[in-house]
């Protein structure tokens, strides 16, 4: 997410439409804060899963909301194939 202003940008994860919990997400990345040309700010976040098992399957999304709306990334669909 981008943005122009000084105000904080939540950043949470969904898995199906459904917040992640705190104790789901193994780790979040620390936010990068790149000012561009056009003096926006960039925000970026990263969700590992680690011993992922047939209950992660399913679609992920990132959100991001500040005082000026709410942004989501494309879902990434996550599926498990056993050997």
């Amino acid at each position: 997410m981008a943005s122009n202003s000084n105000n904080a940008i939540q950043i949470y994860w969904t898995k199906d439409y459904h917040s992640l919990p705190d104790h789901m997400i193994s780790h979040v990345s620390n936010f990068e804060r790149i000012l561009t040309p056009n003096d926006t700010m960039e925000v970026n976040s990263i969700l590992h899963l680690i011993n992922v098992t047939w209950e992660d399957v399913g679609r992920y999304q990132c959100v991001a909301q500040n005082h000026l709306g709410i942004s989501y990334s494309s879902k990434a669909n996550v599926t498990v194939h056993s050997k």
